[in-house]
């Protein structure tokens, strides 16, 4: 009993060998790779969502400055809302919006536009960001009630269908969720205002149900859901725009999370080929020195030695190819980006040029019409051209021959005041002159 125990010993080394080695790798796999892997794939979705935020709020603040501007003119050009709807409230017809296409709507001056708020609009049958206007500078309070003199709205699918769309990367569809009732107790909180994709859900939603709270903090988290039978990911993303609490909401299929987060890389792969390739070829080998008194090489051990060999060169072949091909690949895509950008840098730096000479040249013109006194030519410069013969003759002055491509030239002073300006279209050559000191413009 004691001389047959070293030989099962032996014989079953290379068997629990394996099964150690496999255990070392999928423990390895299951217990290190797979959750770096899952916590590193949701810091990249909640990435995404963040970044989505971002180009929400530089939208909705663009618009708000942009409206503010405009507005604050004593008269106002309808063509610059030509992208809003409009509601007119002191109007007979205030329930209903236009698109502002019409010439002839004059809208008198406001002093006030309000921060950006998405509502549902009834007349329109969609969810807008809104853009109350008022005649009073002061800030609107809640206790206020009186009315704005006009409301400009952006339609919300188009808005941030556009800005999914440039940052969709990992999730298959996108949710925007109101996450507080408005004032006027028209608008339930969790009603939806945006949903991309391909899934139709309700119009409304429990956000507290979505939401994990601690201390009274909402926490970014990852939710199970089932729509339409199928099993999802919900990534829920709170943020404040304004004085509205919105979440937004990333959808991914479970399938699809699973796929991303067990998919075994190739490099782990070949580092487990490697090390049982290295098992398999010395197993044979290792036979010889773990033979016994009464045990000699047989025929077949000398084939499994030879045929190792040659499993092993195929799969160490198949091995450097692999990794010569990417590695020849990643050389090559970096030389084709280094190309690319410094194209870029190039073309950069030669249309910063061009600028730059054009500006010149617009720059001696003015200098020159100020010396030679042509009072004229100075008063269309500062104020809404009449004379026909002037407007001529200033387009044929100015005429960007250098940088084709400025829409309106202006000079400022140093107190951050228009004293010149020029438009290269009709309605840019009527523009008034504004003041810039305050960085808002």
């Amino acid at each position: 009993m004691d001389q047959d125990q070293p030989k099962r010993i032996r014989r079953y080394a290379s068997t629990f060998g394996i099964l150690i080695l496999l255990a070392a790798v999928l423990s390895f796999y299951y217990f290190k790779y797979v959750p770096e892997r899952r916590a590193e794939y949701n810091r990249a979705a909640f990435l995404e969502l963040s970044q989505i935020e971002n180009a929400l709020r530089n939208q909705d603040g663009a618009y708000h400055n942009a409206l503010q501007n405009i507005v604050s003119q004593d008269t106002i050009d309808s063509k610059a809302f030509d992208k809003f709807y409009l509601q007119i409230t002191d109007s007979a017809t205030s329930d209903k919006f236009y698109k502002l296409n019409v010439e002839s709507r004059k809208l008198r001056g406001c002093k006030n536009i309000r921060s950006g708020r998405f509502n549902f609009i009834d007349a329109l049958g969609d969810w807008h960001l809104l853009y109350p206007a008022y005649d009073h500078l002061n800030p609107i309070n809640d206790d206020d009630k009186s009315k704005p003199a006009y409301k400009f709205s952006k339609n919300s699918d188009t808005l941030l269908a556009a800005i999914v769309s440039t940052y969709k990367d990992i999730f298959k569809g996108y949710l925007l969720i109101n996450n507080e009732e408005s004032l006027d107790g028209e608008h339930d909180k969790g009603q939806i205002i945006f949903q991309s994709g391909n899934l139709y859900m309700n119009d409304r939603v429990n956000p507290d149900s979505l939401l994990k709270k601690k201390d009274g903090f909402s926490l970014d988290n990852l939710q199970d859901v089932t729509i339409g039978g199928n099993g999802y990911k919900l990534f829920l993303y709170p943020f404040e725009m304004g004085s509205q609490n919105l979440i937004l909401v990333g959808l991914i299929s479970d399938s699809d999370y699973r796929e991303a987060n067990l998919k075994i890389p190739f490099s782990l792969f070949s580092v487990f080929i490697v090390i049982l390739l290295l098992l398999i070829i010395h197993l044979p080998i290792l036979r010889i020195y773990i033979l016994g008194p009464n045990e000699r090489i047989r025929e077949r051990d000398i084939r499994l030695i030879i045929g190792s060999y040659f499993v092993a060169a195929f799969f160490g072949f198949f091995i450097f190819t692999k990794i010569f091909l990417n590695k020849e690949q990643a050389v090559l895509n970096k030389k084709n980006i280094d190309n690319i950008s410094s194209e870029i840098i190039l073309n950069f730096r030669t249309e910063l040029d061009s600028i730059d000479r054009q500006l010149c040249s617009f720059d001696s013109i003015f200098t020159t019409i100020i010396k030679h006194g042509d009072t004229n030519y100075v008063k269309s410069l500062s104020a809404p051209p009449v004379d026909k013969t002037s407007i001529i003759q200033l387009d044929t002055l100015f005429k960007p021959r250098i940088y084709s491509y400025p829409n309106i030239v202006f000079w400022i002073s140093d107190s951050g005041r228009w004293v010149a300006r020029w438009g290269f279209k009709d309605a840019l050559t009527k523009s008034s002159m504004i003041s810039v000191a305050d960085g808002t413009y």
